[in-house]
């Protein structure tokens, strides 16, 4: 990468080249991509050697990485053991130098390796020539950014999305998720009461919130430094569904694709099509994205679509099969049951394994609602539960469209598991999800900086093993809080102590958690948004959580989004400052979103990091203290130009950085 080179210049093999060069001798399979041929909408394909703006299925990147290590008499053995190899023993052997030193050249992946030396089969020691490490039990445990700068050799798409970062790519988005019905009321009407709930207290039924109450918040969503906008399920809903996902569906008749009859409806205490419409629109005329929550397990029992097409959908006796059996597990995760079960007696579970009509009829819903409103991207709910069939269909069907800016859509899947393997499984770029909301990650982000269960070092730790957890080129989604678990702010607090507790009847009764005023709980809430956004993925913001408004689990956490700042305690307008200038950090310096991260160090509550350089993009140096003590923290060789964000008790250049309790700071290089 190029965080060290002049502007128009490009790292090469660890030298700055001009453009020519690096696209004749270092971008590998990326520099003739696009030469010939035409895109998939029929326009013309970029000249030879540009980047790509699609930023989905790229050639995968391989590279060698040589680690050396020197030792002052010979051994009869030096392995290197580490995340690479997920620290199997004896590890991977290295070969002895004339010059005294061994070395071992490595293929790899870019990305963020943790390893250790083990000498003779027993002595296991950090790198010596590698000051960057973290503090794990005691021990050093080295750590190193592999990437095209600092390999021995490189083929293929390494670093050519740092060619343009003018260009926006999905891995630039910063995500804003809104929930339509409990955002803003634009006309005082479509507030619903259930029998569950009250015109004061509207939890179960409407809340008035619609797509103008939105598209009147752009500016706000803007100024908060968001690129791309999470809507929920806009379609027509059954009694209740708010949320948006008990659809609706009507039976359109898709022979004319784009002219469908019935045309599928709004739900019309969201708006109507033209409100949708000009909704997406005006986001794009600000550089807002927008990505459309499909629902693809199920429909509402009273659906037309389930009323005229049963053999359609998973049924036994004309009943679905409920996921909750009674036993202990369910049939969440059974591997036959779990794509065909129901979340509710009155959701039906469409049997895409069995009725291709089905598949064919929604790949024409999809298309339809991406090309008639400028839908960007897409979510497929609870993604697990949806048969891969269906998936792989709709890959196929996306990767020949285009929307805003010349992308491909982004596909991201959400599967509520914390067990990176689970979520794992539907991720591949080339025929399945992009990426998904990545759950695993969401519990250590909480666990170390909100609950403190967890040491800064261990998240430093997982952070560099997650790189290896997912498929090559996926795109994930980060996050801390959703409409799913309750609002993080109690996390922070100390109410709910445990980072994988979800919504339960022990935490939704109406109004059991105040509005907090502890302000420590709303500055570890800050970290935890400054370790979001500082960080590889799609960092996503639910709303409401950059004023750490409360709220227990579904449905208290989704309250009516407060919009008078006389309502709103210090701490909360705190809080929207520090995430506002964080993601705006982010949204105009790709370093932050394309850049490899590199540990500088990491202990129980510090954490310094770097994210390199990224075309012409300087790099930046994160540093957080969780603690509630003044630390002086050492920071990477180089020099700094401005402090961006945070607040630093004191510092005045040079090789470190005297910190405050519960604060960070961003230094550019």
């Amino acid at each position: 990468m190029s965080g060290g080179c002049s502007e128009g210049t490009f790292t090469c093999r660890g030298e700055c080249v001009s453009r020519e060069v690096y696209q004749a001798n270092c971008g590998g399979a990326a520099a003739g991509q696009g030469g010939s041929g035409s895109t998939d909408d029929g326009g013309s394909a970029g000249e030879a050697g540009a980047p790509s703006s699609e930023n989905v299925n790229r050639v995968p990147c391989e590279l060698v990485y040589r680690f050396t290590l020197d030792l002052e008499e010979p051994a009869e053995s030096v392995h290197l053991s580490g995340s690479m190899n997920a620290w199997s023993e004896p590890g991977i052997e290295l070969t002895g130098n004339a010059d005294g030193s061994y070395s071992v050249d490595v293929e790899l992946q870019p990305g963020e390796y943790l390893y250790r030396f083990v000498v003779d089969g027993d002595l296991s020691i950090s790198d010596p020539r590698n000051p960057n490490g973290i503090d794990v039990d005691g021990n050093r445990t080295s750590v190193i950014s592999v990437h095209a700068g600092n390999a021995q050799s490189f083929s293929g798409d390494c670093d050519s999305e740092c060619l343009d970062t003018s260009e926006f790519e999905w891995r630039d988005g910063i995500m804003y998720s809104v929930f339509t019905d409990r955002f803003l009321d634009s006309d005082s009407v479509g507030s619903e009461p259930s029998a569950d709930g009250s015109a004061e207290n509207p939890r179960f039924g409407w809340g008035g919130g619609d797509i103008a109450g939105v598209r009147s918040k752009l500016d706000y969503i803007a100024d908060l430094g968001v690129s791309l906008i999470w809507l929920g399920p806009p379609q027509l809903q059954a009694p209740y569904g708010y949320h948006g996902y008990w659809p609706l569906r009507e039976d359109s008749d898709y022979g004319e694709p784009l002219a469908p009859t019935p045309a599928p409806e709004i739900e019309p205490r969201f708006g109507s099509a033209e409100e949708l419409k000009q909704l997406i629109d005006e986001a794009h005329g600000r550089g807002i994205k927008v990505l459309l929550d499909y629902v693809a397990k199920h429909v509402h029992a009273s659906s037309p679509l389930a009323v005229n097409h049963p053999d359609w959908f998973f049924l036994q006796n004309g009943q679905p099969k409920p996921c909750s059996d009674g036993s202990s597990s369910g049939l969440w995760d059974d591997p036959y049951w779990g794509t065909r079960c129901t979340f509710s007696d009155f959701l039906w579970p469409f049997d895409y394994q069995a009725s291709s009509q089905a598949i064919d009829w929604t790949m024409l819903d999809v298309r339809y609602w991406v090309t008639t409103y400028g839908f960007d991207a897409l979510r497929i709910d609870a993604a697990k539960h949806v048969a891969p069939v269906w998936i792989e269909r709709l890959r196929e069907e996306l990767d020949g469209m285009r929307v805003d800016g010349g992308l491909k859509p982004y596909l991201l899947g959400e599967t509520y598991s914390y067990d990176p393997d689970v979520v794992a499984k539907t991720i591949d770029p080339a025929r399945s999800l992009d990426g998904q909301f990545d759950f695993p990650m969401r519990r250590h982000l909480c666990a170390a900086l909100l609950t403190r269960d967890e040491t800064l070092a261990e998240l430093a730790y997982e952070m560099a093993v997650n790189s290896t957890r997912y498929p090559d080129g996926s795109l994930m989604a980060t996050f801390l809080g959703n409409h799913d678990i309750p609002r993080q702010i109690h996390y922070a607090t100390g109410e709910i102590g445990d980072c994988s507790t979800g919504s339960s009847d022990a935490n939704n009764a109406p109004f059991t958690y105040a509005q907090p005023d502890d302000v420590i709980a709303y500055r570890r809430l800050e970290l935890a948004f400054v370790a979001l956004l500082t960080n590889p993925g799609v960092p996503t913001i639910y709303a409401g959580d950059e004023i750490g408004l409360a709220g227990g689990g579904d449905p208290e956490n989704r309250r009516m989004m407060p919009w008078s700042d006389a309502s709103l305690s210090a701490p909360q307008k705190w809080l929207r400052s520090g995430v506002r200038a964080m993601a705006n950090l982010r949204r105009e310096n790709r370093a932050l979103s394309r850049g490899p991260r590199q540990t500088f160090s990491a202990d129980a509550d510090t954490w310094v990091y770097e994210r390199l350089g990224c075309g012409t993009d300087s790099g930046f140096v994160v540093a957080i203290n969780r603690g509630l003590s003044e630390v002086t923290l050492d920071l990477p060789a180089g020099a700094y130009t401005e402090i961006a964000g945070g607040r630093a008790l004191e510092w005045e250049g040079g090789s470190t950085i005297t910190l405050e309790p519960l604060s960070y700071v961003v230094l550019r290089r």
